[in-house]
């Protein structure tokens, strides 16, 4: 497979990701009872550590070398995290993972972006990338409405206690 169509491949899984998590985690949030101001501190919490992190991430990678495998290690913990996410309500205990949400995700673009141009001789296809992304973003973004309903719900099942969507087929 050509690098091309890997890298667009990787942009538009890794955007399409985020558009599924992102457009949703405030109403998740508000399901799970907190309150306007909490989910404000939640949520100021991603851009606050990514302006640090970045800068980090970054230097570890130029210094090791190791790109691809701190984007391995970067997808792996946010999808950790996303999943873990759903298990907890408690303020502290999702503040604490959406601040490790931020120490991994923050690393994923830069370095996709550095293994992008890496990886192709024309950077003018750069953009082609980035367009994909974006595409995948959106797509996942608009059609999650399709998959889930407006709202979150807190579903018990048994000894499980499980926090999901809920799905508009099951209306």
């Amino acid at each position: 497979m050509r690098a091309t169509t890997r890298m667009i491949g990787h942009y538009l899984f890794i955007y399409g990701a985020s558009g599924i998590y992102l457009p949703f985690l405030p109403l998740f949030l508000a399901a799970t009872g907190l309150d306007s101001l909490q989910i404000g501190f939640l949520l100021a919490i991603g851009p606050s550590t990514s302006i640090f992190v970045q800068i980090a991430w970054g230097n570890f990678a130029d210094k090791h070398n190791r790109r691809k495998e701190y984007l391995i290690i970067a997808v792996a913990g946010t999808a950790i995290v996303c999943i873990t996410l759903t298990v907890f309500r408690s303020l502290s205990l999702l503040a604490l993972l959406l601040f490790f949400y931020a120490l991994f995700n923050s690393a994923i673009s830069p370095l996709t972006d550095t293994l992008a141009l890496d990886a192709v001789a024309d950077t003018r296809l750069f953009g082609l990338f980035r367009r994909w992304g974006s595409l995948g973003f959106a797509v996942t973004a608009v059609t999650g409405r399709a998959f889930f309903s407006p709202t979150c719900k807190i579903v018990r099942s048994g000894s499980r206690k499980l926090i999901c969507f809920e799905f508009a087929l099951d209306r």
